[in-house]
């Protein structure tokens, strides 16, 4: 005669490394504040949630998707509840966390024996594996295979078998903007600036000075606004991609002549590191881009894809932030399920007030909660009038 162990539920951080085995239930993982393992989004306030209960020797796993991104399940959307029985092993994605999640009648003895840091990564067309390294370390390796982004994927090595399009993963690891990955080197000939020698020599560390950059390409130069390839999603001024600049990294290199004295650098790079991401004045990667007129950032990976601008008229009141969010919410959550398909912010830090007003709209429970705020004229954001002068 045997005695079966009782399973329990074991939960893993992929991220963070913080790992839980379960003992009481329900148990809910979410952003609301009553959540019993609270996550966060890089939309705010995360309304997505998951909850395990037990029945039996199984326990039910049930999602709830009320933000503009369901939950994933080993990197497909989770919209049905799935029974969760002893050796099962899924990958939730929610929020900004990778979670790991199982039934194990020894889970102390499983987290003993199993490494949850290496991730494999693959081309998701062909299934071949491309390596294995650690997650922070994945744009790296993908960078290195030459293959495109959107094609490849990535999973725990050692934990599930579902998999992750990276494309999927765009609020965990950033994809390397096309400027960075075609911007060459310095020839090793040119002469590079040193840091300046600090006057005192103690135990305590000194911050290097910034490193003296010679203009390459003018500065002050007038910037044509009625013409070039691109167009900023903020002033609506057109340029050509040679005037692009970067915004400076190291909390030290402040000052813009449109933004103000207490903002970051805007420049045009002269020097790179060696995976071709621009260094400011403090030697700093900067991948981040600005307009060249306005100075305002510009949406991650701005320039890889056609840019199309649309306008939705109406007059106050008229309903048009319903209809955005409702428009928004409804083709993120068919293209996902019906075609395959992510429809997703390019940058998130500029659609913060519609998210918010989607995340209102989904999560009401009274009128008054339903209710939006009329939308700011300048959607959120203020731009500053300038004129050609200030363009430096």
């Amino acid at each position: 005669m045997s005695l079966l162990k009782k399973s329990e539920l074991l939960v893993v951080d992929f991220i963070s490394g913080e790992s839980r085995i379960i003992e009481r239930m329900p148990f809910i993982i979410g952003g609301q504040l009553g959540a019993d393992w609270k996550v966060t989004s890089i939309y705010g306030e995360l309304a997505n949630k998951v909850e395990f209960s037990q029945t039996g020797s199984s326990f039910v796993v049930i999602p709830q998707n009320l933000d503009q991104i369901p939950v994933l399940l080993n990197g497909e959307a989770f919209e049905q509840g799935i029974e969760l029985k002893n050796g099962d092993q899924h990958i939730l994605k929610i929020g900004m966390h990778l979670l790991g999640i199982t039934s194990s009648s020894s889970p102390k003895k499983f987290l003993g024996y199993t490494n949850f840091k290496p991730w494999t990564l693959f081309d998701g067309l062909s299934s071949k594996e491309l390596g294995n390294t650690s997650f922070s370390k994945l744009v790296a390796l993908a960078h290195k295979s030459g293959l495109p982004w959107e094609n490849m994927a990535t999973k725990p090595t050692n934990f599930g078998s579902g998999g992750f399009w990276l494309r999927d993963l765009h609020d965990l690891i950033r994809k390397p903007t096309k400027q960075a990955q075609a911007t060459p080197k310095p020839e090793a000939s040119q002469p590079k600036a040193q840091p300046q020698p600090s006057a005192a020599v103690d135990s305590t560390p000194v911050e290097s000075a910034p490193v003296e950059q010679a203009a390459s390409v003018p500065e002050q130069q007038a910037i044509p606004s009625d013409r070039g390839e691109f167009q900023c999603p903020i002033c609506w001024l057109q340029f050509d991609g040679r005037y692009i600049k970067h915004i400076s990294s190291h909390p030290s290199d402040i000052g813009d002549s449109i933004l103000g004295a207490d903002q970051q650098r805007r420049f045009i790079p002269v020097e790179w590191d060696g995976y071709g991401v621009p260094l400011d004045a403090y030697k700093q990667p900067s991948p981040d881009i600005a307009c060249p007129h306005c100075h305002h950032r510009l949406p991650a990976g701005f320039g890889e894809f056609e840019q199309f601008i649309f306008s939705i008229v109406g007059a106050p009141s008229s309903g048009k932030s319903y209809y955005l969010a409702i428009l928004i919410k409804t083709l993120k959550r068919h293209l996902f399920k019906n075609f395959d398909l992510t429809l997703m912010d390019q940058d998130p830090e500029f659609n913060t007030n519609i998210n918010d007003v989607i995340r209102k709209l989904y999560s009401a429970k009274t009128v008054e909660e339903f209710r939006v705020v009329k939308t700011d004229r300048e959607g959120g954001r203020t731009i500053r009038q300038f004129t050609g002068a200030d363009r430096k």
